[in-house]
């Protein structure tokens, strides 16, 4: 279930759980977490030379700072337990050797007083409205970690052969990196030796992003369909340009499938795109196709989605309009704020195929967002469509 936490602009809040215990310590992040936090554990020892009032306020002030990164949207900031765990470690580092060094001087450790009462009672207050606010308003996402990996040789050959699928032997990489992703979604970040980079998803091997360039201006790296190039093409040259490279490198993008062309940027600048989609009863299916054919006829950015082109639906119980109300009861502000349903879609929600409304959210002056609501049961998930 997604909670929306009020106040924060009615968004659901997430935040990141990692498996992987020792990474932070291998990464520079994680130190500099830990180091941060050092100095708190050791001037609050030495200024309030109570063991207990400082261990709580080195647990609790992480812990408040992740969870406020969580709720709180204009922080600008991810909610991750490596850094409340690094900056926990780091705080008790630096109590520890406060303790340590009064000890060697002799300084005795004054015993809890009354007085210091007040300093654990806030601490503990801090961690029980954490421990409330984590229960009612945040969405933990699990992964196996949050930095990125080295890649083993299957994920390497799983980046050639998809760029071999593309594009042939054109390209070479320049680096290879497994990012870690929720619930074992992971991504490899190709890096191409010329330029341009790439995405393919892990380990379903079904989503294929490639940005060849990201000028106005055609470069060298762009690939030419059928090794040659043309000037100045309109939407009719690039759409037959696109089909023959779909025909070439994707042929099952063109079976039963819709398409549209369209100009990238103003007056086309960046080219013509492509599309390929699978409709089944006005859903969109997984299975899509998206090329671009700059201006001077080369495939500048590829999107590929090898998932099925047909899947089985539960029965669409929302109209657009209900839809859009949905989405719209989640949003704690509405002034200067535009609601929209852009499109009917099929989605993987936990093993199983969903037809979900994509609702976009359009504050006046804002960049607009989206959200996902199950045409079935009326859910709204706002970590928006992937793609």
């Amino acid at each position: 279930m997604t909670w929306f936490f009020p106040g924060a602009g009615g968004s659901s809040t997430t935040c990141v759980l990692n498996k992987d215990l020792a990474e932070p310590f291998k990464t520079e992040q994680g130190l500099l977490n830990a180091g941060m936090f050092a100095p708190l554990g050791f001037f609050g020892l030495l200024a309030s030379r109570r063991v207990l009032a400082t261990a709580a306020w080195v647990v609790a002030a992480p812990v408040a700072i992740e969870v406020g990164q969580a709720v709180l949207p204009w922080v600008g900031r991810n909610c991750d337990s490596s850094d409340a765990e690094m900056n926990i470690l780091g705080g008790v580092s630096g109590a520890l050797v406060a303790w340590l060094g009064t000890y060697i001087a002799k300084a005795r450790l004054q015993p809890v007083q009354p007085q210091v009462r007040p300093t654990l009672l806030s601490a503990g207050a801090t961690l029980v409205v954490c421990a409330v606010t984590w229960q009612v308003a945040i969405t933990p996402i699990a992964v196996d970690a949050t930095s990125l990996q080295s890649p083993d040789d299957a994920q390497k050959q799983a980046a050639t052969d998809a760029f071999r699928t593309a594009f042939g032997d054109r390209y070479t990489f320049a680096n290879v990196q497994l990012q870690p992703g929720p619930d074992g979604h992971d991504s490899l970040l190709i890096t191409l030796e010329r330029d341009g980079e790439a995405t393919l998803s892990w380990p379903k091997t079904d989503r294929f992003n490639v940005s060849l360039e990201s000028s106005s201006q055609p470069g060298p790296n762009s690939y030419p369909v059928g090794g040659s190039s043309r000037r100045d093409v309109d939407a009719t040259e690039a759409y037959a340009i696109a089909r023959r490279y779909a025909g070439e490198h994707y042929p099952w993008a063109l079976r039963g499938s819709t398409h549209r062309t369209y100009p990238v940027g103003e007056n086309a600048e960046f080219g013509w795109m492509t599309s390929w989609r699978f409709l089944q009863d006005g859903v969109v299916m997984p299975a899509k196709l998206d090329v671009e054919i700059n201006r001077a006829g080369r495939v500048s950015q590829l999107n590929v989605d090898s998932g099925p082109p047909h899947v089985k639906l539960p029965p669409i119980k929302l109209t657009r309009q209900q839809a859009v109300a949905r989405a719209r009861a989640t949003q704690t502000t509405l002034d200067g704020v535009s609601v929209k349903a852009r499109r009917l879609a099929a989605y993987e929600v936990r093993g199983h195929w969903r037809a979900q409304w994509v609702v976009a959210i359009i504050p006046e002056g804002s960049d607009p967002s989206s959200v996902l609501v199950d045409a079935t049961t009326g859910r709204v998930d706002d970590s928006g469509p992937d793609g």
